[in-house]
C-alpha cells in the first residue's frame, strides 16, 4: 500500500511532462480546402498548409521535399489533413494555430508514405 502512494505521483508527473513537451510546439497553418471525395480516406477533412514546418519537431511531417512540383501541392512536408476541424475555422484561407493533436494516419505502404498525414486536432483556434 505504501508503494502505491509513490507510484501515483510519479505517474502524474511523467504524464504531465510529456504532454507539456508536445503542447510547447505551436503549429501555425492556413486552411486550404475541404476534401470532397466521398470514397477517400480523408473525406470531410480539411487540407491545412503548415506555415512553420519543422519535421524534427513535428513528427507528422516528413523531411522537406525539393523540386518544382512540391511547392504547388500539399504533401507530407508542408501540410496535413485535419479530420475534425471546428465549423467556425473550416473556411479557405483561415489562419489557425494548434498545440494538441493526434496523428491517426497509422502505418503506410511505401508508395503512400509521402502523402500528408491525418490529424485529429483538439485545440485549434484562429491565429491572430
Amino acid at each position: 500500500m505504501k508503494n502505491s502512494y509513490l507510484v501515483l505521483p510519479l505517474f502524474l508527473m511523467v504524464s504531465f511532462s510529456c504532454r507539456k513537451d508536445k503542447k510547447g510546439n505551436t503549429i501555425h497553418g492556413i486552411v486550404k480546402m475541404k476534401v470532397e471525395v466521398s470514397t477517400s480516406t480523408w473525406s470531410n477533412s480539411w487540407v491545412v498548409e503548415i506555415t512553420n514546418p519543422e519535421a524534427s519537431k513535428q513528427g507528422f511531417l516528413c523531411d522537406k521535399m525539393f523540386g518544382m512540383a512540391s511547392s504547388f501541392y500539399p504533401n507530407c512536408s508542408n501540410a496535413v489533413f485535419v479530420v475534425n476541424l471546428p465549423a467556425h475555422l473550416a473556411k479557405p484561407n483561415q489562419k489557425i494555430l494548434f498545440t494538441d493533436w493526434k496523428d491517426i494516419s497509422g502505418a503506410r505502404p511505401a508508395p503512400e508514405e509521402r502523402i500528408a498525414h491525418e490529424l485529429e486536432v483538439y485545440d485549434a483556434v484562429i491565429d491572430p
